[in-house]
C-alpha cells in the first residue's frame, strides 16, 4: 500500500510531490488519529482524500510534538528523523493535498 501526494490544485495529477509507504504511514498513526478527532478527516487508503491547509497545519503540529518527545538515540532517532522529513514534505504546499491511495 502506498499513498501518493499531489498539490490539491493539480486536478490532472501531473506532478506527484511524494509518496508514503505503509511503514511511513505507521509513523504518522498517532498524529492522524488526533487529526481525525479534531476534524473528522479519515484518509482513504484505497481512494482519494483531500486534506486542506488548516488540516495540514494541525497534522504538522502533531508530527512535531511526537518527534520532540523521541530520543536522539538508536531507533527513536531514526523515527524522529523520518517524522521530521515527512513534516518538511507536508509544509511544502500552501493550499493542501490530494492524496491518492491504491
Amino acid at each position: 500500500m502506498a499513498l501518493d501526494f499531489y498539490d490539491i490544485g493539480d486536478n490532472k495529477r501531473t506532478l506527484r510531490l511524494f509518496s508514503l509507504s505503509e511503514n511511513d504511514f505507521q509513523l504518522l498513526n498517532d498524529a492522524l488519529l488526533e487529526l481525525e478527532k479534531l476534524s473528522g478527516l479519515n484518509i482513504d487508503y484505497y481512494g482519494t482524500t483531500k486534506i486542506y491547509s488548516q488540516q495540514v497545519q494541525v497534522l504538522s503540529t502533531y508530527i512535531q510534538n511526537i518527534a520532540s518527545e523521541l530520543n536522539d538515540f538508536g531507533s527513536e532517532k531514526i523515527k524522529k528523523d523520518s517524522l521530521m522529513q515527512l513534516d518538511k514534505y507536508l509544509c511544502k504546499v500552501k493550499e493542501g493535498f490530494l492524496i491518492i491511495g491504491d
